[in-house]
């Protein structure tokens, strides 16, 4: 009995000594606003501090990438000033990922490699902080005296008119990104951890967390649906997959699941149900090749689509424009120039990951994750703007940071064991 205290308390004293590690890998995922304060700014100055006081260097490759970040947020400002004679808050977005998510990284993944923890253990933590957004995100579903002062803690006006149809049927969760980036975030999640707990041997209990993260990102929005349907064929890719037991249990567990959930759905809240049932019909129809709704048809409209012309479209004038198509709105901010140093550092990022993933797991597929998170990646940024303050962007330099930090150590451990050969 002494030997089982004992234990149990050590249980309890790891989870306490991890809890503030997994509430900064929390708040730098899903950047919630507590209080009017924006939570990542928090994260920053410690990040910003440790760096400072602790780490005293930033690795070279760490540096490149806020480099292209600042002349990203310079050069949208610059445009900006030259075309409306003031500097517009469209450079906020990247300027912010240069001050805030690539430090705060960079920091959780010096964490990480002190507790010699890899790629696997990231993944099973993120899985694991993911979950917990879930059960708050499903908790504000079945619970208005929960979703409501969450609601009010993160700044939305509860009783304004115009926020009351929303409020009715989504915005589930905390997070800076509730219609949008946090739902994506959470099928991307779902994705990963569903073929991470495939291919590893020993992995399968984590199977039981993908139903659950992936209800969280649908209650959200209606995009984690469609990165889940992707995520599926990435899945049914992967090899040996059909002759895997723990997936054919968790195809046949996760259709009944659905079902029954979208049940549980209809009959605890309809008016989410029926905004999911209606979401669904629409991106069916519209990929067969019918109107879809609102958006989809807002989508194929020339003024939602609109793009500067002559130089503009090469240089950019420095402001969003009436588009919430991403690719639109970074051709109005920095034209064709922006969108080849942007959307070129995110690419490189995707193909660092893959490229150290092969090393540690398979090529083929790696090179398939890579696929899946450049269609996802596409997919995100005609629904939105990926690129700036948001869980996906957070996520992708997170996962960038980690692997490349890890393969750093790699290669110096590597060095360090030809130089001591020789020295023998």
């Amino acid at each position: 009995m002494k030997l089982f205290r004992i234990n149990k308390c050590n249980i309890k004293f790891n989870i306490v000594k991890k809890l503030p590690y997994f509430l900064l890998l929390f708040i730098y995922i899903y950047v919630p606003v507590v209080g009017g304060v924006f939570s990542a700014y928090f994260l920053g100055l410690l990040s910003w501090m440790y760096i400072v006081f602790f780490r005293r260097t930033i690795p070279s490759w760490v540096l490149r990438g806020m480099g292209i970040l600042a002349i990203c947020g310079s050069y949208v400002s610059l445009v900006g000033f030259l075309h409306l004679g003031y500097v517009s808050n469209t450079s906020g977005a990247v300027l912010y990922l240069m001050l805030f998510t690539m430090p705060g990284a960079l920091l959780l993944s010096d964490v990480l490699k002190k507790q010699k923890i890899g790629m696997d253990g990231l993944i099973e933590q993120v899985a694991f902080i993911s979950l917990v957004q879930s059960i708050i995100a499903i908790a504000c579903f079945f619970c208005d005296f929960i979703k409501l002062p969450l609601l009010t803690l993160m700044g939305y006006d509860i009783y304004s008119i115009e926020l009351a149809d929303i409020i009715a049927v989504r915005l589930y969760g905390i997070a800076s990104g509730l219609t949008y980036a946090m739902p994506s975030a959470q099928a991307i999640i779902g994705t990963i951890v569903c073929a991470y707990a495939i291919k590893r041997k020993g992995k399968g209990k984590y199977l039981l967390y993908v139903p659950v993260i992936w209800l969280s990102g649908i209650i959200n929005a209606r995009t984690a649906v469609v990165i889940i349907v992707v995520g599926l064929v990435y899945i049914f890719s992967l090899k040996g997959v059909f002759n895997n037991t723990k997936f054919l249990m968790f195809a046949v567990g996760g259709v009944i699941t659905v079902m029954l959930g979208f049940v549980f759905i209809m009959k605890i809240n309809p008016d989410t149900g029926k905004w999911v049932r209606d979401g669904i019909r629409e991106i069916t129809v519209f990929l067969l090749g019918g109107d879809g709704g609102y958006y989809f048809t807002a989508l194929k409209s020339e003024n939602f689509l609109a793009l500067p012309s002559g130089a503009d479209f090469f240089w950019g004038v420095g402001v969003s424009g009436k588009s919430d198509v991403g690719f639109v709105r970074n051709i109005w901010q920095g034209g064709l120039v922006l969108c080849f140093l942007l959307y070129g550092f995110y690419i490189s990022m995707i193909k660092s990951i893959t490229v150290f993933t092969g090393k540690e797991y398979n090529h083929s597929e790696a090179r398939k994750t890579g696929l899946f998170c450049v269609i996802v990646m596409i997919l995100l940024n005609i629904k939105g703007e990926l690129c700036g303050i948001n869980e996906v962007s957070n996520l992708l330099i997170l996962f960038y940071i980690c692997s490349q930090s890890s393969l750093m150590s790699e290669k110096a451990d590597n060095r360090k064991m030809i130089y001591e050969k020789r020295a023998s």
